[in-house]
C-alpha cells in the first residue's frame, strides 16, 4: 500500500481528485472512510447474528465465530481492509486499535451475561475476548494469503472448540464464592 497515492485511486475509480479532497480531506480521509465503512458493515453482521437478547442458556462463542468467519468469506475485500490492510496504513493505526477494543469489550460482555461463564472475572473473559478476536484474524488472514488451507468457515468447528476449551479452562481456575 505504499505506492497508493490519491492520483491513482481516484484514476482506478473514475473519480475526480478534487471531489476526494472536498469531501474527505485527501486520501488518508478516504481510506479511513473505506475502513469505517467495512467496520459497520462487520459490526452490523455480527450484531445481527448475535441478535439483541442475550440467551443465558447459549453460548455464543460459536456463533460469534461463525459469523466472523462468515463476513470474510462474503465480503474479503472488506475484511483485508479491516484485518490486513489496516495494519499497513498509518492513517489506520490508531482506528484499527480501537476497533479491537471495541469488539474485544463486545465479546467479553455478550460472554460474561451469559450462564456458562457469567462466574468468570472480567479480566479473563476479556483476555479470552482479546484471543478470540486476535486468533481468529490469524485465521482469517492466513486463509485470505493462502498460508492457512480452506476457508475461514471451515475453520469455525477448530476455533470455537479452542475458544470454549479456553473459557472453560478459566472457568475450572476462577476463584469461587
Amino acid at each position: 500500500m505504499d505506492e497508493i497515492t490519491l492520483r491513482l485511486v481516484t484514476a482506478e475509480a473514475g473519480l475526480n481528485a478534487r471531489y476526494v479532497y472536498e469531501e474527505f480531506g485527501g486520501l488518508d480521509g478516504f481510506i479511513r472512510a473505506g475502513y469505517e465503512t467495512a467496520v459497520g458493515q462487520f459490526r452490523d453482521h455480527i450484531d445481527g447474528a448475535l441478535g439483541a437478547d442475550v440467551d443465558e442458556t447459549a453460548d455464543d462463542v460459536a456463533v460469534i465465530v461463525s459469523a466472523i468467519c462468515t463476513f470474510v468469506e462474503r465480503q474479503q475485500h472488506k475484511a483485508r481492509l479491516i484485518v490486513v490492510d489496516s495494519l499497513k496504513v498509518p492513517a489506520l493505526s490508531d482506528r484499527r486499535k480501537q476497533a479491537i477494543d471495541h469488539f474485544t469489550g463486545a465479546f467479553a460482555r455478550r460472554l460474561g451475561a451469559q450462564r456458562a461463564y457469567a462466574h468468570i472475572p472480567r479480566d479473563q473473559l476479556a483476555l479470552t475476548a482479546r484471543f478470540l478476536v486476535g486468533a481468529t484474524g490469524e485465521v482469517i488472514v492466513g486463509t485470505i494469503d493462502h498460508s492457512v488451507p480452506g476457508t475461514p468457515t471451515t475453520h469455525v468447528p477448530a476455533l470455537t472448540a479452542l475458544f470454549t476449551g479456553a473459557l472453560s479452562q478459566r472457568s475450572s481456575t476462577a476463584p469461587t464464592d
